[in-house]
């Protein structure tokens, strides 16, 4: 392991399920894309499906489709969903409209 402690990114994606994620930190201040940039390339050469989290914007939606990251989460997609209601949203009986002001 890492000095600190610290756990590296092939023993966090083992933990993960084979999952890495872009922090939104870096999603909310992507003025610069180098980051991640080098993020996707490291996780796509480790095969790991990558997630950016925080995703409010439709730009931000736009350069992580530009720079080839598949998943996103965050308020541009949906509020958080209360557990009763995420089978409704799943199965489409429940919009993400609905979802989004509940």
């Amino acid at each position: 392991m890492p000095p600190g402690g610290d756990a590296g990114l092939a023993l966090q994606a083992a933990k993960d399920g084979g999952k890495d994620r872009i922090d939104r930190t870096f999603v909310a201040t992507a003025v610069d894309t180098t980051l991640m940039r080098a993020i996707l390339q490291l996780a796509g050469g480790l095969s790991l499906q990558t997630v950016a989290e925080g995703v409010e914007t439709e730009e931000q939606a736009a350069t992580l489709r530009a720079l080839g990251c598949e998943y996103a989460q965050g308020f541009l997609f949906s509020r958080p969903v209360p557990p009763a209601d995420l089978d409704a949203l799943l199965s489409g009986r429940l919009e993400l409209g609905a979802a989004r002001a509940g």
